[in-house]
């Protein structure tokens, strides 16, 4: 895979993490159950599922762009060639 896009995809995959580990420290906090607490949990738990999708778009993405086999060089192609003005066999 191309190592650029493998940097793309661990960036996503940290931004999940790292939400994920502020939801679990939000529930982890439940002594304080209060409608802000949970509204804030609610809200960090959307943005995960968002980020993860978002993650697995992108590897989606990268995974058809890995199989897609790349076009001919340039100098592969066949270009006619001409003879005194006509087009050799």
């Amino acid at each position: 895979m191309d190592p650029i896009l493998r940097e793309i995809l661990n960036g996503y995959r940290e931004t999940a993490l790292d939400m994920a580990h502020e939801l679990w420290l939000f529930l982890a906090d439940l002594e304080m159950t209060t409608d802000e607490h949970l509204h804030r949990a609610r809200l960090v738990a959307e943005a995960f599922v968002a980020e993860v999708q978002k993650y697995e778009e992108k590897k989606q993405m990268a995974k058809e762009m890995w199989d897609t086999p790349p076009l001919p060089a340039p100098h592969a192609y066949k270009m006619p060639v001409l003879v005194e003005g006509k087009e050799a066999a």
